[in-house]
């Protein structure tokens, strides 16, 4: 099961998969670019479905996740990629102040411009979300003792990089991901974070091209990454490969931060 789908990465994580010949279950609330993700799916897994749904609604999550135990009775992996970015926070801020020969680009939003709802909004998709579908995907999972749980965190968790509720959303699903851990390894279930740093998909392309140039000189590998490598290292942690990893965070990021 992947959250996002619709998404740059999410649809990456969900093709990636079913070339390896699992039966996907792709969400998302877009429901023109989750049909694409479902239709390349299924190419590979004619099994494969789509759900609409927005995670930040925990009633559509146990929805969504009742509709996948009547229709396959079991959940094996579930990699929770859905989030969104803060391009509207920026753009808001950016047309409240007045330009200054000393600017530089920035992914920051300042605190004093920070509203409410934008701050809400993005704990919503971010760890709201990552809550819900992990409280609903257990209880299939513990019914064979079996299953991993792959969350989707950021560097921006890791070393403070972006808009700090975008960092504080990410910070969380780390913490979430390391305390889970403990509980649900005496009972068969793993749980790990992919923490990314600049992807040439989805949330980096809402930034402006200046921004995403300024930041490349600063990653050791000169260039940003892909869906597909994010999507590989999700593979990895929700696979057999990695039977004995559980409460940790693997980050593909081109070296920028390095732990």
């Amino acid at each position: 099961m992947v959250t996002g789908a619709g998404g740059g990465i999410g649809s990456e994580v969900a093709l990636v998969f079913a070339e390896h010949g699992a039966v996907v279950v792709a969400n998302d609330v877009d429901p023109h670019k989750l049909g694409e993700t479902a239709l390349a799916c299924q190419r590979h897994t004619s099994e494969s479905i789509a759900i609409v749904a927005d995670v930040a609604d925990s009633a559509a999550v146990d929805e969504m996740f009742a509709h996948v135990r009547q229709r396959f009775g079991r959940v094996d992996a579930l990699v929770t990629v859905a989030g969104i970015s803060s391009a509207a926070d920026r753009e808001r801020e950016d047309a409240a102040r007045t330009p200054s020969a000393s600017d530089q680009p920035t992914y920051a939003v300042g605190i004093t411009s920070m509203t409410d709802e934008s701050w809400h909004r993005m704990l919503a998709v971010h760890l709201d979300g990552t809550f819900y579908c992990t409280r609903a995907a257990v209880p299939l999972m513990l019914e064979r003792g079996t299953g991993s749980i792959v969350c989707i965190a950021s560097i921006a968790g890791l070393a403070g990089l972006g808009p700090f509720h975008y960092a504080a959303a990410k910070g969380g699903i780390l913490g979430f991901v390391r305390s889970l851990a403990r509980d649900l390894g005496p009972l068969g279930i793993r749980i790990n974070a992919v923490s990314p740093g600049a992807i040439d998909a989805g949330m980096t392309r809402t930034h402006k091209p200046e921004v995403v140039n300024a930041f490349i000189p600063t990653v050791p590998l000169r260039r940003l990454g892909s869906a597909r490598d994010i999507a590989y290292a999700a593979l990895h942690l929700a696979s057999d490969e990695s039977a004995y990893t559980t409460g940790q965070s693997l980050s593909p990021n081109g070296g920028v931060v390095i732990a």
